[in-house]
């Protein structure tokens, strides 16, 4: 849940196997909603593609929803309620 007052941005961290970072497992899904009036961008870490129809990376408003599927080590699908 992103319940921010303001413009914000949620970065998906890298996968680098040295334990200092997140190790989702290939297939997680992450869900996340904008609960608050500040918009969210969705941003990878330096060298994680995040990949989204028509390279679309920010949440469509309040209460809207989106869906983050790991494809690789540093890969991943956002598809959901996105805009430019």
């Amino acid at each position: 849940e992103m319940n921010v007052g303001s413009a914000n941005t949620l970065t998906i961290p890298t996968h680098s196997g040295d334990g200092n970072s997140v190790a989702f497992a290939t297939g997680t899904q992450i869900v996340v909603v904008q609960l608050g009036a500040g918009v969210t961008t969705l941003a990878g870490a330096s060298g994680v593609g995040l990949n989204s129809k028509d390279d679309n990376k920010v949440i469509d408003g309040q209460y809207a929803a989106v869906t983050l599927i790991k494809k690789g080590a540093n890969d991943w699908w956002l598809f959901g309620a996105l805009t430019s």
